[in-house]
């Protein structure tokens, strides 16, 4: 293995990004759109990656806790 590749996060493809959060390509090109949805790298202009951590980091933002007894 070389330096560089123990240096560079993991890079999802868009298929591979949108198969780990159980949703559609679609759905992350609007969420690219609007603003929403993990952390993406475009290389030469166009080619759209996640790094590994992005996809982690945007399940864990979306964690809620058990509803208190009592609330709604």
């Amino acid at each position: 293995m070389s330096m560089i590749s123990r240096q560079l996060p993991s890079m999802l493809t868009e298929a591979e990004a949108s198969e780990m959060l159980g949703c559609s390509t679609r759905t992350l090109q609007s969420w690219r759109a609007s603003g929403q949805g993990p952390r993406f790298v475009k290389l030469n202009g166009s080619m759209v990656r996640y790094p590994l951590k992005s996809i982690e980091d945007f399940i864990a933002g979306g964690e809620r806790g058990p509803v208190a007894e009592g609330r709604k």
